[in-house]
């Protein structure tokens, strides 16, 4: 691919185009293209761009991509409440216990009160009991943060503050 077509790629996945991103990536552009630090998959999970993610994933992309710090796009998804990309992920097999700058999903969505999210991390066997850098665990986030909903059902889940 042309550094031209690099940029159409990149600005059909920022428009959320996902028959223009189908298209370029029959003609050959890579799904798992780096801009700014971050892959085109990366980009569309950030945006909350659904169709595109799934897209994206059903072209090549890889289910634990991370950007250049490392952050996962299930993290991702789960700090930015994009609740339907992060259950897509989870039923496609991204590592729900992987640890980035000491947190993992589940503190991540529950730090940000994302409930439906962390119920889903949960589902799918994410370790509530795992400490940040700090040693605070999902349950501990979800308490300081007042999100009762989480808080509720990681106690009665058995998790520890």
């Amino acid at each position: 691919m042309s550094w031209w077509s690099d940029r159409k790629l990149t600005s059909a996945v920022r428009k959320n185009n996902a028959a223009e991103v189908e298209k370029l990536i029959l003609e050959g552009a890579d799904p798992n293209k780096i801009d700014n630090g971050k892959t085109i998959f990366m980009w569309s999970v950030e945006k909350g761009h659904t169709d595109l993610a799934r897209c994206l994933l059903g072209k090549g992309a890889n289910v634990d991509d991370e950007d250049r710090a490392g952050r996962t796009v299930l993290i991702t998804a789960a700090e930015k409440g994009h609740t339907e990309i992060a259950q897509f992920l989870l039923e496609k097999g991204a590592k729900v216990n992987r640890l980035v700058d000491g947190k993992t999903a589940l503190i991540t969505a529950s730090a940000k009160g994302h409930t439906e999210i962390a119920q889903s991390l949960l589902e799918r066997a994410a370790d509530m009991n795992v400490k940040d850098g700090d040693g605070w665990t999902a349950l501990r986030w979800a308490t300081s943060k007042e999100h009762t909903e989480i808080a509720r059902f990681l106690r009665e889940s058995g998790a520890e503050e």
